[in-house]
């Protein structure tokens, strides 16, 4: 089945990626380690065509998200709010990293991220454990 192709702005949602870490960093830093934060700040530097948040760090950062919403860092409303940049940013990643990929190469980016996810869960788990303690 065809897909119709849709209308993305890259550059507005790079633009609110951007907005946010220059906002937002001082209330991430309850929440990242310092190394994702200034890999967060070094993207917000780049252009739009070179923009890329890649699986590692996405997964990395929304574990840490998940983590700091059970630990209750602060108001969750308020962390899930700040979470939709970096969402944004990860959207506008994925559209860029797949806009000539045939169907077949949209599922096999999927599932590599899918794969970064498992592969990751230990990190989870332990977060998840330290935030009990």
């Amino acid at each position: 089945m065809g897909l119709e192709p849709i209308a993305v702005d890259v550059d507005r949602m790079v633009g609110r990626f951007r907005q946010a870490v220059t906002e937002l960093s001082g209330l991430w830093e309850g929440v990242f380690a310092v190394e994702d934060l200034d890999r967060l700040r070094a993207l917000a530097s780049v252009g739009a065509a070179r923009f890329h948040l890649d699986d590692d760090l996405w997964v990395t950062l929304v574990f840490d998200l998940a983590c700091a919403y059970h630990r209750r860092v602060m108001d969750r409303d308020h962390l899930v709010r700040s979470a939709l940049a970096l969402y944004l940013g990860r959207v506008a990643s994925f559209v860029q990293e797949v806009r000539e990929s045939t169907a077949p190469e949209v599922d096999a980016s999927i599932e590599r991220l899918r794969h970064a996810f498992e592969a990751r869960k230990g990190y989870l788990v332990g977060r998840w454990e330290e935030a009990g303690r």
